[in-house]
């Protein structure tokens, strides 16, 4: 993803504090932090199924090895979902992923600008820095043209 100076920093800070502790998978560490995705936009087929092992919704969520993502503890209790199916993901090492572009998942206000108008989808996020945090969707538009 085409970030921006200020958002690469807050990156690797991100990944460290959410996936260094996490020993038990390899996250493949980088320059800039651990290899994870930005689960805004995730694509899944019907063999998800296969690794739900039976499980539906309620039962997946309440598994005992996401407690601690869930209950939101130490460092997960701002990013449960996203570390949780990252953890989740890694786990599962035979399961098949295929990256997707940056451009199906552009995070507003971390690519940067010259970058937006190739993206498929913005994803808003960080609400208090977005214009009128993110409550007039006019200005928003305007925004990203």
């Amino acid at each position: 993803m085409p970030i921006n100076g200020r958002y690469a920093h807050k990156i690797t800070n991100y990944s460290h504090m959410q996936y260094r502790s996490l020993r038990d998978v390899d996250w493949d560490w980088r320059d800039w932090g651990a290899k994870f995705y930005n689960m805004g936009m995730i694509v899944m087929n019907k063999s998800i199924t296969d690794y739900l092992h039976g499980d539906d919704a309620r039962q997946f969520i309440c598994r005992s090895e996401f407690k601690r993502f869930v209950d939101g503890l130490g460092p997960w209790k701002w990013s449960t979902d996203q570390t949780l199916l990252n953890w989740w993901v890694k786990k599962e090492s035979n399961m098949k992923v295929k990256d997707m572009s940056w451009k199906w998942n552009a995070l507003y206000s971390a690519v940067k600008d010259e970058y937006i108008p190739e993206a498929h989808f913005i994803h808003f996020f960080l609400k208090d820095k977005l214009p009128n945090a993110g409550e007039d969707v006019e200005a928003l538009m305007k925004a990203i043209k």
